[in-house]
């Protein structure tokens, strides 16, 4: 388990917040089934600890895509018609613009402003396999880390680049700025989407777990400690805005203003709205919690085990249930344990003729399009509906 600094300001002055713990997959290590969180004593960011650091790769390039690209939800195409819109706004309608997209993931953002007549967009992210699919939709990609070595990569070539829910899962942030402050065009933007954790209290699902800080989330951001992040390199935001009718997002464009004063401001409005999010129950999770108490006695399988699920199996009476084992396409997951149920593939569900729950929103649709493919036709309870 590592300790780290403070990933906002570098400070060593810290203090114990809460903790999270996760039910784990048995044989698997690296799966962040403990955090503490902490909060620092000189600028007032919240951040976790306790995660074996060197892991973080791995995870994500075996647990989190298994290289198939996703198709959008509405809510979605929202988001990243937003983040869209955001950055046209700061390109001026400047077409022939150099973009970068790191952490591009399925390539969503890339999709939306080639559309938009944009076609010097380039996306970068650490999984070659779905690196290799996008290549084949013709999207220029290429797998490489925010962490790169090569110190003249991309050296003053992009006039945009897009942060987009990254920041929250790096170790650290503040090597990852200092790289990608080296690929923008003097007059370069870099635009950063994180998680808003001043709005956690008003997003949170139940007491101890809640969505919005979840497990994979080991940076919290709200205006105030992103900008306390930015200002070592003189970056000013020159407008922030969110989405927080859908997920509590805080978008910021950022830009060089030599003028700008380094000094780190405290505030620990983020430590407070943290433990309001803790330990308030919203509306959301009554209504998931309402749900689960339906399936007592009921024999079922669970579709997904994300970070997501594997803590409402911690936190709620889901892990009560009669549950016959768990489903998951990840053959990382498949052949393993899960509370002692194995974890099989979604062609092995054929001939069970029980519930099927599904426990997190993001993976909903793709499971459903799986079940009507392979003609199965259990009752199915969707857990954030």
């Amino acid at each position: 388990m590592d300790e780290r600094n403070c990933p906002i300001c570098g400070g060593k002055d810290k203090h114990k917040i809460d903790e999270i713990h996760l039910v784990n997959v048995d044989g698997i290590e690296g799966l962040f089934d403990h955090q503490i969180i902490s909060g620092c004593n000189r600028c007032g960011a919240v951040f976790h600890e306790g995660i074996a650091m060197e892991q973080l790769e791995d995870y994500y390039g075996k647990y989190t895509g298994g290289g198939e690209i996703q198709s959008m939800t509405a809510d979605e195409q929202i988001l990243n018609s937003n983040m869209a819109d955001f950055v046209e706004y700061h390109l001026r309608l400047e077409k022939d613009a150099n973009i970068l997209d790191v952490g591009c993931g399925f390539g969503w953002v890339i999709g939306i402003l080639r559309e938009r007549g944009y076609e010097n967009v380039v996306g970068m992210d650490t999984d070659e396999a779905l690196m290799q699919k996008l290549r084949r939709r013709g999207y220029s990609v290429e797998c490489g880390s925010i962490y790169s070595q090569d110190k003249n990569k991309f050296n003053g070539k992009f006039d945009v680049i897009i942060l987009k829910m990254v920041m929250e899962h790096l170790e650290s942030p503040s090597t990852a700025i200092d790289n990608v402050r080296r690929w923008l065009a003097k007059d370069g933007i870099l635009v950063i989407e994180v998680p808003d954790c001043s709005l956690y209290d008003k997003t949170a699902f139940f007491p101890g777990y809640f969505q919005s800080v979840n497990i994979e989330h080991i940076n919290n951001f709200s205006i105030i400690s992103l900008m306390n992040l930015m200002k070592k390199w003189r970056l000013v935001a020159c407008e922030s805005t969110d989405s927080s009718g859908i997920f509590p997002v805080l978008r910021g464009a950022f830009y060089y203003d030599e003028k700008l004063e380094k000094e780190v401001v405290f505030d620990n409005t983020d430590e407070k709205k943290i433990c309001a999010s803790l330990r308030k129950p919203s509306e959301k999770a009554g209504n998931l919690l309402r749900k689960i108490e339906l399936l007592k006695g009921k024999k079922c399988i669970i579709w997904g085990i994300s970070a997501f699920t594997r803590g409402l199996l911690a936190y709620t009476a889901l892990k009560e249930m009669d549950i016959v084992f768990f489903v998951d396409k990840n053959i990382f997951y498949q052949g393993k344990t899960l509370l002692g149920k194995p974890v099989v593939a979604p062609k092995d569900l054929k001939g069970f003729e029980g519930i099927v729950v599904i426990p997190g929103k993001n993976s909903e649709q793709a499971i459903l399009c799986n079940m009507k493919e392979l003609n199965y036709k259990n009752e199915t309870i969707c857990l954030c509906d």
